[in-house]
This record gives structure tokens, C-alpha cells and sequence, in this order.
């Protein structure tokens, strides 16, 4: 069937993006055609219309507006949809023909970054299954905060103890090589993504681990386990794949064993309504709901991780419960603490968003506000008794550095927009200065260059004007043009002058 140019674009770019929803980007719009068009309009509520496909064709079609797509593709990855963002990648007037679009993310519920699909208490797992001879790899990883893990299940319990793991982590995405790895787990609320073979394969996980850790990936202990290395390498080429940059928040790889901590089934987990009631699936009534008094989204999801995982080790678990009895007995130590904490924001996502270059300038306000508060939060901690608390304030880095930097650099209240400027502090930087007294007082600063020019050339008559096609520039007349510095260039060719920028 013989489509239009720009229909074709489309078909051509989808191809590569089966299982997810095509925002194309056509000027102001995210427009989807076909079936995409039918899936959104319906989830979406918006309306379904038709376009002229070529020789009278018309395909559906349905769009939204650029400037609130975020919260159209966040109601798509609620309902566990995938969305690949297609931008226009060249302006309309550098192309002869139609203007080159490519993909340049594609956010699932696994790898969204920000938004309400996000719950603050909670990690948003992106998990990795790979069944590797008698063992199942398992790799998991937050990329909203960074954290990655990996672990592995062997024996004739591997299965059952995977599902248990998958229910304690209620990932948002899991990722396997096959429909048959996941047989048997009935009622669950993520997204299947079937990914590719080839992409689980050792010598390529391999690769994938080395591109991004280098040579560190191998001191990890990691490779001792064929099925770990194979679900880490298809863990992170899935996220190449979607996210279209380097992976900066994910910096380390932590192994861990369920074997060290206490093992709970998911019908004990359950009946003892740990983080979920039994009555309709919600926070409200549980333990987590009870002890969570936590100040930030961090500790929440901290505490909620230690009450899904109660550890084994005697030593552990003592030194914990040292640093929770010095906070009981010292009310001053603990009221002074919740005081500071009680301001800072999530900085694990801040800092993730930063890294994978998905900040606002809200958050930069956000970040400094939170790094401005831990050299105090340090200095209640350094010089206590206890070890665990005094342990943590030794292991606290306070990032002074990045604290100065956004400090001097980023005003109060800035625009929640980067498009929208007024971003940088007055005096930080020379260039932006300059350019924006040149913005706001535009005749003002035309004049002086005016002005400047007729002194440093010796000509008189120079002067700078404007016109739609050509923009500013330097008009001489002919009887001048001897003077015409070298670092002029000519622009146009007048009866009586020359015009040059």
C-alpha cells in the first residue's frame, strides 16, 4: 500500500518499536496513527480522528500537545503500556525532503523516571530473569535511584524461591528470554517484556558489563555465576536500548543471597500483612503503615526494605538495634535530626534524574536545599558513642563542592522549565550576562555596538539594522568599503551600500 512520505517515516520508525505506543512528533504534536491511535484514544479519552493516508486512504489518528505530554505518557505507563518518544532531529529548513525523526527514549513502567506513576515509599523494580543450565540469574535495578543488585536461584526449590522474590520486590517490569519462565505466577501486577535472546547471551553480557563498568564488573564477584552475568548483561542492554544515554546513577553491582536473611513465602508474607493488607491489597492496617514515621521518601523506602528482608546475622542485627536505642534514650539527638531531615528531598531520585540528564530546575533548587542540611546532619552524628550511628556519619559525604556550585550558580526560583531561561544567577557567568542585557535591552546594547564600531573602523555612516530575511547586520556605503575591517563578512550587495555581520 503506498502511503505518504511522512506516513512511511512512520511505519518504518514503528517496525522497531512493536510493543510500545509511537509519540511522532509532527510540529506542536505527539500524533500516533493505526492501531496506536485506536489503543490511546481509547485509554487516553481523547478523540480518535483520521488522516489522509494517500489516494484517499484515511488512517486513524489521535494527538497530543508536546508541552503536556508527560502527563498523557504517565497515564499510558500506569496502565502498563510502553511509549517511544520520536522527535524531530533536524530543523524543517536543513532537510530537502521530510524531516529525519528518530526515537529518542522509550519509557516503560520499569524505566520511568519521574511523574506520579512513581510512588515515593517505594523502588521502581526493572528486574531481569535468565535461566542459565541449572541456575536463574536474577538482576534488578532502580533506575530512578541507581541501585542495582543481582542474585541467583539454584536447586530444585529455584523456582519457588524466584516468585517469592518477585512478590517481595514487586517489580513494576520483568524482563526473560522466554513465556515459560514465569509459568505458574498467577495474578501479577507487572509488565512481561519478552526480550531477545541473543541479548543473554555470555560473550554479550559480558561486553555490556565491561562497556559499563570497565574491568571493575569482574572484582564484583559477579563472575562466578554465569546466570547472574547473563541477567545483569540483559538488564543493562535493555536499559541502552530505552533510555538512549549512559546509564550515570547505576555506579555499582551488589550481590546478595536470599539465603541471608530470613526467608518468608509469599502466603506468609501475606497473612502477616508486612507492607500490604490482606483485606484489599493497601498500605493502611500493615506493619510498614505502623512503624513508618520516616521523614523522607528515602528512609521509607529503607525501612520498608528492612522489614521485607529481617536479617540473620546476631552482630547485625545488634548493632541496628544500638543505634535505634541511643535515638529512643537521646530525645535531643532525635528531635534535632527529624528537624533537619524533615526538608530534605528524595535525593537518591534527585540525584538519578540528574545523572540520566532528566532535572528540571526545580530540582537543582530541590538538590541544593537537601545538600545545604547534611554537613549539619553530620555533625549531630560524628560524635556519638554509639558505632552504627557514628559509622554512618563517617561514611556521609557532604558534596560541598556540588553544594557551592548550584549555590552560586542557580537563582531562588527559577522557572520549572529550561526553555524558559532565567535559570542562571546575575554574575555567574560573563557570556549569560551579557546576552541577557542584550535580550532586555536590546536597542540600548545595538546602540553601543553601533557606536563601537564607527569608532574602531573610522566610518561615520556605519550603521547596524534589521530585516526578516537577513537578520542584523552592518549596512557601509561604497565609499567606505575600503575600510571594511577583515573580520567582516559580506551578507548582501545594495545599489549604493554593502551589508555585512
Amino acid at each position: 500500500m503506498e502511503y505518504t512520505p511522512m506516513l512511511r517515516q512512520y511505519l518504518q520508525i514503528k517496525q522497531n518499536y512493536q510493543d510500545a505506543i509511537l509519540f511522532f512528533r509532527l510540529g506542536d504534536f505527539y500524533e500516533m496513527f493505526f492501531e496506536d491511535a485506536e489503543v490511546a484514544s481509547r485509554e487516553l479519552e481523547i478523540v480518535l480522528t483520521a488522516r489522509d493516508g494517500g489516494k484517499g486512504i484515511k488512517v486513524p489518528m489521535c494527538g497530543v500537545p508536546h508541552h503536556a505530554a508527560e502527563s498523557y505518557l504517565v497515564r499510558l505507563i500506569e496502565k502498563n503500556y510502553k511509549v517511544a518518544v520520536c522527535e524531530q532531529v533536524e530543523l524543517p529548513g536543513e532537510s530537502k525532503g521530510i524531516v529525519r525523526r528518530e526515537v529518542t527514549r522509550v519509557v516503560t513502567p520499569g524505566t520511568i523516571m519521574a511523574g506520579q506513576a512513581l510512588e515515593d515509599k517505594t523502588h521502581n523494580y526493572l528486574i531481569a530473569v535468565v535461566p542459565v543450565d541449572d541456575v536463574i540469574g536474577m538482576a534488578c535495578t532502580d533506575v530512578t535511584t541507581g541501585h542495582f543488585m543481582v542474585t541467583s536461584f539454584s536447586g530444585s526449590s529455584a523456582n519457588e524461591s524466584l516468585f517469592d522474590e518477585l512478590i517481595r520486590l514487586r517489580p513494576k517490569e520483568v524482563l526473560i528470554p522466554r513465556k515459560d519462565i514465569l509459568k505458574g505466577l498467577e495474578n501479577k501486577e507487572f509488565l512481561v517484556t519478552i526480550i531477545e535472546s541473543r541479548t543473554c547471551e555470555l560473550s554479550r553480557a559480558k561486553r555490556i558489563l565491561y562497556r559499563h563498568y570497565g574491568e571493575r564488573w569482574k572484582v564484583t564477584g559477579i563472575n562466578h555465576c554465569t546466570g547472574m552475568i547473563c541477567a545483569a548483561g540483559a538488564l543493562l542492554t535493555y536499559l541502552y536500548d530505552t533510555q538512549k544515554h549512559e546509564l550515570a546513577q547505576i555506579r555499582d553491582i551488589n550481590i546478595y543471597s536470599t539465603g541471608h536473611f530470613m526467608m518468608l513465602d509469599a502466603v506468609t508474607r501475606r497473612n502477616l500483612e508486612i507492607t500490604e493488607s490482606i483485606i484489599d491489597g493497601g498500605r493502611q492496617g500493615t506493619l510498614f503503615s505502623v512503624l513508618d514515621h520516616s521523614c523522607t521518601a528515602m528512609g521509607a523506602r529503607m525501612l520498608r526494605g528492612w522489614l521485607e528482608q529481617p536479617l540473620m546475622d546476631l552482630t547485625e542485627i545488634n548493632r541496628r538495634l544500638d543505634g535505634v536505642e541511643a535515638l529512643n534514650k537521646n530525645i535531643f539527638l532525635r528531635e534535632s535530626l527529624r528537624k533537619l531531615l524533615v526538608p530534605v528531598y528524595d535525593l537518591e531520585r534527585l540525584g538519578g534524574r540528574v545523572a540520566a540528564g532528566a532535572a528540571n530546575p526545580k530540582d537543582m533548587v530541590c538538590l541544593r536545599q537537601s545538600l545545604a542540611l547534611i554537613p549539619q546532619i553530620k555533625e549531630l552524628l560524628i560524635n556519638e558513642e554509639t558505632e552504627y550511628l557514628k559509622d554512618i556519619a563517617v561514611q556521609m559525604d557532604i558534596l560541598g563542592d556540588i553544594y557551592q556550585l548550584l549555590d552560586k550558580a542557580i537563582v531562588d526560583q527559577p522557572p520549572l522549565l529550561l526553555r524558559e531561561g532565567g535559570i542562571i544567577k546575575p554574575g555567574y557567568s560573563e557570556e549569560i550576562d551579557r546576552l541577557r542585557q542584550a535580550s532586555t535591552d536590546y536597542k540600548a546594547w545595538l546602540a553601543e555596538m553601533e557606536t563601537a564600531e564607527k569608532q574602531r573602523t573610522g566610518i561615520k555612516s556605519l550603521k547596524i539594522g534589521y530585516n526578516k530575511v537577513f537578520g542584523y547586520y552592518i549596512e557601509i556605503t561604497r565609499s567606505n568599503l575600503d575600510q571594511v575591517p577583515d573580520d567582516y563578512i559580506r551578507k548582501q550587495t545594495l545599489v549604493n551600500a554593502e551589508r555585512f555581520i
